[in-house]
């Protein structure tokens, strides 16, 4: 001990408790914390990031949502439509099968000249004209 010590015994150890890192708490060897208000404006981002994200996710499923129902609604009403065209189509075959047999009926009391009348087999097997 030197006389410095007994003389000022107190103020020697003030020096090592009064360091700018002792009022910033910061410890040697580690890196030094950031302050209150960076953290917590860094956890509101993170918060805004989040509801931001969530809201945007919920209104991506919405959409997803309605535009299945959409393309379901959509298919239903095409098999709708389809099944009425068949039957429609079914219903002209059997209409255009009367008119030909009705025609096949009139045609023996026909007094109109018959070669000038092309029927739907006439159409189908249009007769061979002579090559010149």
């Amino acid at each position: 001990m030197s006389v410095k010590d007994l003389k000022y015994p107190g103020i020697c150890g003030i020096g090592r408790m009064i360091s700018p890192l002792h009022f910033l708490e910061v410890k040697l060897g580690k890196r030094p914390q950031p302050i209150k208000s960076e953290l917590d404006e860094e956890e509101e981002r993170r918060k805004r990031r989040r509801e931001k994200n969530k809201v945007a996710a919920a209104r991506c499923r919405n959409k997803k949502k309605e535009r299945t129902e959409y393309l379901q609604k959509e298919s239903e009403r095409l098999e709708l439509m389809n099944s009425e065209l068949k039957a429609q189509i079914e219903g002209l075959k059997l209409e255009r099968q009367q008119l030909m047999v009705m025609l096949n009926l009139h045609r023996p009391t026909c007094i109109v000249r018959t070669d000038s009348i092309t029927t739907p087999e006439a159409e189908a097997n249009p007769p061979l004209e002579p090559q010149k």
